[in-house]
């Protein structure tokens, strides 16, 4: 029978004194050493027998004592060490080192965390990306640190190597890393959003409201690529477990709308521009002259309602941006005529020019003209009116354009000013 002489505390593995590691020497004899392959009670894990002293130990280690020649003496019994240790309890309060994690090429605030544990304890899904960190001690971290990562190595102490093993478990405290840049081209700013995910973890956008854990929202187009608000989504796997959600403004993220979508632009300039004369029935002043003879005839000037301009202008230009291409509106045409009249008593001609109403020209020729017939010649009207009658009253759609931009579609319109 086996027979303890001695023991020894080797180390107290731990700040708590209950992880203690001890040896004690143990004689076996020859028909126990005989034996020993198939005793079951000097297998490691093997309980101590003084549990009442200590109820947590197990053997996780033995080795021929070399205080002994091999460890045989002149019976020819087996002397040995037999080495002692208890699972770890209370590990989250000393176990902590702060850091910083790189996920995905970002830094994170972190909390690296070292195990010793029971190799046959290991659980290869449990605990799981993404769980929860403890706050121990004493609620030292704030309550936002998940898992990113687990890995395991040997402890190197040969004593306990084989019944335990060091598991490192990484905590990251999850949050949105936001970047803004200036945008040339819109005159705005533009954010960039990253976001980390872990397996299981839920995740919805504005493109699809439905949550859907991350690993099956990936595989669902709805999610990703280009929403109405011009926000773009991608996404990359970076393990196995974890994934990075980009959320990339691809114009600035203003809150006014106008005809054509999302106004990214509107300033003003001052541009070359004509403006036709408008003419109506009361630009015709007639005059009536008299000849030596006795009779008349008439003279017409035109006075326009709107003397033609051309120079600088007014302009107003809105740009706004549409995650698709729309119906533009008919920008205002300046659809001048040109027009000549030759009666028997005047002449009139008029050029370029808006006509604001339809214009009658009659000549009335009276019974004591020496040359002409009486009655009435002309036209009745002798111009109608033009489409644009006359310059609107404030600033006018003149020009409209849409062409692709950033996977929508950019719409310019530009409204000039009557210069009075």
């Amino acid at each position: 029978m086996p027979s303890a002489t001695r023991q020894r505390v080797l180390a107290f593995t731990s700040p708590d004194l209950r992880d203690l590691l001890f040896w004690e020497s143990d004689t076996l004899s020859r028909a126990d050493y005989t034996d020993l392959v198939n005793d079951g009670d000097r297998a490691y894990g093997t309980p101590h027998p003084n549990t009442e002293k200590f109820p947590n130990h197990k053997l996780c280690y033995w080795e021929g004592d070399p205080d002994f020649d091999f460890g045989r003496d002149g019976q020819d019994s087996l002397r040995v060490k037999k080495y002692y240790v208890a699972d770890r309890a209370d590990q989250d309060k000393y176990n902590f080192e702060f850091t910083a994690a790189d996920i995905g090429g970002q830094k994170f605030d972190a909390v690296r965390r070292t195990y010793v544990t029971p190799r046959s304890d290991f659980d290869e899904v449990t605990p799981a990306m993404g769980a929860l960190m403890s706050r121990d001690p004493s609620e030292k971290f704030s309550s936002d640190y998940v898992l990113s990562s687990r890995t395991q190595k040997r402890i190197g102490n040969r004593e306990i190597d084989a019944l335990y093993v060091a598991e490192v478990r990484v905590y990251v405290r999850k949050v949105t890393i936001s970047r803004y840049v200036y945008d040339d081209a819109t005159g705005g700013s533009l954010r960039t959003r990253n976001k980390l995910f872990y397996r299981g973890e839920s995740y919805n956008n504005p493109k699809e409201p439905s949550a859907q854990a991350i690993e099956s929202a990936v595989g669902d187009p709805s999610f990703w690529g280009l929403h109405t608000t011009g926000v773009k989504y991608d996404f990359s796997q970076l393990s196995e477990d974890w994934w990075a959600i980009t959320e990339q403004d691809v114009i600035p993220q203003t809150n006014v709308s106008g005809s054509y979508g999302k106004i990214i632009r509107l300033y003003e300039t001052w541009q070359n521009f004509s403006w036709p004369s408008v003419i109506g029935a009361g630009s015709f002043i007639f005059r009536s002259i008299a000849r030596k003879n006795g009779s008349n005839t008439l003279s017409v000037e035109i006075r326009p309602e709107k003397d033609p301009y051309s120079g600088p202008t007014r302009f107003q230009i809105t740009e706004s941006w549409s995650p698709s291409a729309l119906p533009l509106s008919e920008p205002v045409v300046f659809d001048t005529k040109s027009g000549k009249y030759s009666g028997a008593q005047y002449s009139v001609s008029f050029s370029n020019s808006l006509i604001n109403g339809d214009i009658n020209l009659i000549d009335n020729i009276g019974t004591e003209d020496p040359v002409f017939e009486p009655g009435q010649y002309g036209g009745s009207p002798w111009e109608t009116a033009t489409n644009t009658m006359t310059w609107p009253t404030g600033p006018a759609l003149v020009g409209i354009s849409q062409r692709p931009f950033r996977g929508g579609y950019l719409v310019t319109e530009q409204k000039a000013y009557p210069p009075y």
